[in-house]
């Protein structure tokens, strides 16, 4: 599954990180990370949180980025966000839950 999306350079938080030299928060991409494997995955169990992340070249505003899933196992689901040229921001592992009856 892919899904393309960007942060805009109006966004509120970058008034603060950094001034004149925009660079997105972690946290922000991670919590895009999740919302988009839920718009993607309803029927799959639920995520549990990241397991592994790398975050290998800053990422500005107003880059096109493409984000990919796949599953790694039944409790582990790998995902890539890459920009232009293929060029790789981050990459990890989500722990998704499942529930017991």
């Amino acid at each position: 599954m892919k899904s393309v999306f960007r942060f805009p350079a109006n966004h509120p938080v970058l008034v603060g990180h950094f001034p004149g030299n925009p660079v997105i928060p972690g946290v922000l991409i991670l919590e895009k990370i999740l919302e988009c494997y839920r718009q993607h995955h309803p029927q799959q169990p639920p995520p549990g949180g990241f397991s592994h992340v790398k975050f290998l070249q800053p990422l500005r505003p107003e880059e096109d980025l493409r984000l990919e899933f796949s599953a790694k196992n039944n409790n582990k689901v790998v995902f890539i966000c890459a920009g232009e040229n293929d060029t790789v921001y981050v990459k990890g592992e989500i722990t998704l839950l499942h529930h017991r009856s």
